[in-house]
């Protein structure tokens, strides 16, 4: 049985730390409690720091409730890889007030594997990435990790969050929306201005090597994220917000009216998986569901939804790069509200899903190398 020490929740931490968060904010700020009597179990209290939150871009808080449930997934994973069982005590509070605790047990023999998921690893944590760079389409083996990926969310859901579902979105459809999504994200002042704040282009700076989204992971070639860097400042920020969105403004108008008169006269179907306009294969682009009634529930309840939610979908993300394949996730898909109702309608008509996204990514073999993104340092703990 190993002891539950400072040290050891260090090096759990730091597993943790390479869990996924919108924008890689790394909202989490998680505090050890050893335990105070030998019968009582030791704890990690997780919260998060108000100034690593999206409140424009992620109003409602379900991207920062993904990212600590994929903090608390990672956690679990890596400490049960030593032998401590992690459950969730309590959750309290949503959005910047969230508040998790975690309560954790040394086991005499390491737990064994998953009925529902594959034995995750500390390993399978450092590999897993994100790759904004192009990804090529690989048949056999994203059929056979989505296969059990819908198995295991089938079978979770029942214990976690009723509805949840992974479903994968036509071509057609993904590409409109995708288009439409980016053009509403653009064309909001506040919310393009927000993104801005986490753009990562000058690597003198030490932000550069710690959180947001670096030009490697976006792939920027250097000459132009130079002169990015020169314009993505503080007092430029706001500037360019204002003329990009004062630009598309009527792009955007012209796409919700759109949107509207489509809901309104058809069903807005995608087609079947077709070639792109480049002539090679198209991606698979798939969407984790959940029940559009779980948005009735409680704050705190809705929170911990959110968490588990945001549980499987690391677990649906480590499950594909363990087959090979690697995600580019777009969130502005299910931000947007005219593609996020063009999609409920898809699983409502194709699927007779009553559900909404709650995450959105394309799926992939990697054909680059693909760059680490930043993390900020794990601080030692002192017990």
């Amino acid at each position: 049985m190993m002891p539950i020490t400072a040290t050891l929740i260090a090096e759990l931490f730091a597993h943790a730390a390479r869990s996924p968060s919108a924008h890689n904010t790394q909202p989490w700020i998680p505090h050890f409690a050893p335990a105070t009597t030998p019968a009582s179990p030791a704890e990690v209290h997780v919260a998060v720091d108000p100034a690593r939150t999206l409140p424009v871009g992620d109003p409602n808080s379900q991207d920062l409730h993904l990212a600590m449930g994929c903090w608390v997934e990672s956690f679990t994973i890596a400490a049960a890889e030593v032998g401590i069982d992690v459950i969730i005590g309590s959750v309290r509070g949503r959005g910047p007030a969230l508040e998790i605790r975690l309560l954790l047990t040394a086991l005499p023999d390491q737990p064994g594997a998953s009925d529902l998921w594959p034995n995750f690893t500390s390993a399978d944590l450092q590999h897993r990435q994100v790759d904004r760079g192009p990804l090529r389409r690989a048949e056999e083996p994203f059929a056979t990790a989505f296969a059990a990926a819908e198995r295991a969310l089938a079978a979770s859901g029942m214990a976690s969050v009723e509805g949840t579902a992974l479903v994968e979105v036509p071509h057609h459809l993904w590409e409109t929306s995708l288009a439409r999504a980016t053009r509403y994200s653009y064309s909001h002042a506040d919310i393009f201005t927000e993104t801005l704040e986490w753009l990562r282009f000058d690597r003198r700076a030490t932000s550069y090597a710690e959180d947001g989204l670096s030009a490697d992971c976006l792939q920027i070639p250097r000459p132009l994220a130079a002169v990015a860097a020169r314009l993505n400042t503080a007092t430029l920020r706001p500037w360019i917000g204002g003329l990009t969105s004062a630009a598309l403004a009527p792009v955007e108008f012209v796409d919700s009216l759109r949107a509207t008169v489509v809901r309104r006269t058809s069903r807005d179907r995608g087609s079947p998986a077709q070639a792109s306009t480049d002539g090679s294969a198209p991606l698979h682009h798939l969407v984790l569901v959940k029940d559009a009634t779980a948005s009735s529930a409680g704050g705190d309840s809705l929170a911990r939804q959110d968490i588990e939610l945001g549980r499987n979908l690391l677990r649906t993300w480590l499950l594909l790069d363990q087959h090979d394949l690697r995600v580019d996730v777009h969130s502005e898909i299910k931000d947007c509200p005219q593609t996020r109702s063009a999609v409920s309608d898809y699983l409502l008509n194709d699927h007779g899903l009553h559900a909404v996204p709650v995450a959105a990514f394309s799926v992939g073999r990697s054909t680059t190398a693909v760059p680490r993104s930043s993390r900020r340092p794990v601080e030692p703990i002192h017990s």
